[in-house]
């Protein structure tokens, strides 16, 4: 969590106490996290006529994509073991944890890997190649936006 906050590029407090940084998955960021940075974002992101907009639009793409939605999670759950979806927790804006779905594109953990996976990582199931090159695994965050989750900052 640690680490999403910087790739997120929000500024990290001063704390003696990040020596061990452990954080509970529940437990609020603003300890660790500068959330006072609203002013980065535009007026159009923190406007409730984008929100509509990011409604309006999932609820038009969502019958459409629909049947992509269950081809996907059909080839994923008869090529490999495991869940279909891959949940994580994420920091999002000012501070906040989420569950970020994606399809599983990967065999079930293996103790003996290592946290950073590479193109030819062999946990990458041959059909997770496929769907991570077209970014298919990436679809369920439709519902992440459905649930008004703040994925990020405004670039």
């Amino acid at each position: 969590m640690f680490t999403n906050a910087v790739l997120l590029e929000v500024r990290v407090k001063d704390d003696s106490s990040l020596r061990h940084p452990v954080l509970e998955l529940e437990a609020s960021l603003e300890r660790f996290v500068d959330c006072s940075d609203a002013e980065r974002l535009s007026a159009w992101v923190r406007s409730p006529a984008k929100r509509t907009f990011d409604l309006a639009l999932v609820l038009a793409m969502l019958p459409l994509l629909l049947p992509l939605f269950l081809i996907v999670a059909s080839v994923v759950r008869l090529t490999s073991r495991g869940p279909v979806l891959f949940l994580q927790k994420r920091v999002g804006r000012n501070g906040t944890l989420f569950t970020i779905f994606k399809f599983r594109t990967m065999h079930l953990s293996d103790e003996s890997r290592g946290a950073i996976t590479t193109i030819d990582d062999p946990a990458i199931t041959k059909v997770g190649r496929f769907l991570r090159w077209w970014k298919l695994d990436e679809l369920p965050q439709f519902l992440n936006v459905l649930r008004g989750e703040k994925i990020g900052r405004a670039h």
